[in-house]
């Protein structure tokens, strides 16, 4: 998967694991958990996925291609990520997945 090369390329495998948390998503209102890493940005804590890890991120939980900063062709790409992501349940095998044990 091409967005999983480019994490490996352009992001550490982070030393921390990423936390569940609590989304809340579409009408009505659903709660979802999901995996997020928790990053002190300024004076607060914003909730990063790990295309959000990427140095040229415009969005700490990016769901297009754009907002990763990443070329237009790979929006299937990170949608099909981001899907797969927010599925995830152990923290550690989701992490090993993309960066290896």
């Amino acid at each position: 998967m091409p967005v999983v090369e480019v994490l490996r390329a352009d992001v550490l495998k982070p030393e921390s694991l990423p936390q569940t948390t609590v989304a809340i998503v579409g009408m009505p209102l659903r709660t979802r958990y999901v995996l997020r890493w928790n990053v002190l940005r300024g004076d607060w804590y914003q909730r990063y996925c790990p295309l959000g890890l990427l140095p040229y991120s415009k969005d700490p939980q990016p769901s297009t291609s754009e907002e990763a900063g990443l070329p237009e062709e790979l929006n299937n790409s990170v949608r099909f990520f981001t899907g797969w992501w927010d599925k995830q349940r152990d923290a550690r095998e989701a992490v090993d997945a993309i960066w290896g044990a």
